[in-house]
């Protein structure tokens, strides 16, 4: 076959693949799919912790016989440990849950719930800290059974409702209960007060 005639048969070719490659262009686009945006993080709620979302739990609390008064006090401990002791509580520090000398502020919250505000909020221990309640001038020999009696943790004064009895608490903590009062231990601070069992009542605590 000579030159002249061969040569419109690979132009023919060309063309033919040329047109093949345009329509497999069409039909699978080069452009590449932007990804879905991650959906936004829900926002952390205060709470007992579940997981990892954290939620309110009420309980009722201990009472004092009489409306408490406020009370406070406060003392320098460092990492050798020591004691503090106001209102029916004293606070026991060990050994090494500080790394140094650490300004600690308990204060007896006026009402009729047994319950404290420690200073500094947020500090956490390296070793747990002992709280003791002292039973007397509260209303524990009154209660049918002490199987409920915990430490639980409170976020601030206004997660207590006083006049109810009860309050809106994060953390619940095993309790011994004997002669000497209710004892709990805790990693932090910023509320703690003396539990009973459980309570109804909206998340808030209020109703």
């Amino acid at each position: 076959m000579t030159s002249a005639r061969i040569r419109p048969l690979i132009l023919a070719a060309a063309g033919a693949a040329l047109l093949s490659t345009m329509v497999a262009c069409a039909e699978s686009p080069l452009a590449p799919v932007a990804p879905e945006a991650p959906a936004p993080a829900a926002a952390p709620q205060r709470g007992l912790v579940s997981g990892t979302v954290q939620t309110l739990t009420n309980v009722a609390g201990l009472r004092w016989t009489a409306p408490a008064t406020r009370a406070s006090a406060t003392k320098v401990i460092g990492a050798g440990g020591g004691t503090l002791t106001v209102g029916g509580l004293t606070m026991i520090v060990p050994r090494g849950a500080v790394a140094g000398s650490t300004t600690f502020t308990v204060t007896r919250l006026p009402g009729s719930v047994v319950a404290y505000d420690f200073q500094p909020h947020g500090i956490r221990f390296a070793q747990p800290v002992t709280l003791r309640v002292a039973t007397l001038g509260t209303g524990i020999g009154l209660l049918p059974t002490l199987t409920g009696v915990q430490g639980a943790h409170f976020v601030d004064e206004a997660s207590l409702n006083q006049a109810a009895g009860r309050a809106a608490v994060t953390e619940l903590r095993p309790a011994r209960v004997d002669l000497l009062g209710v004892t709990f231990d805790v990693t932090h601070f910023s509320g703690w007060m003396v539990s009973t069992g459980r309570s109804g009542g909206d998340d808030n605590g209020f109703e």
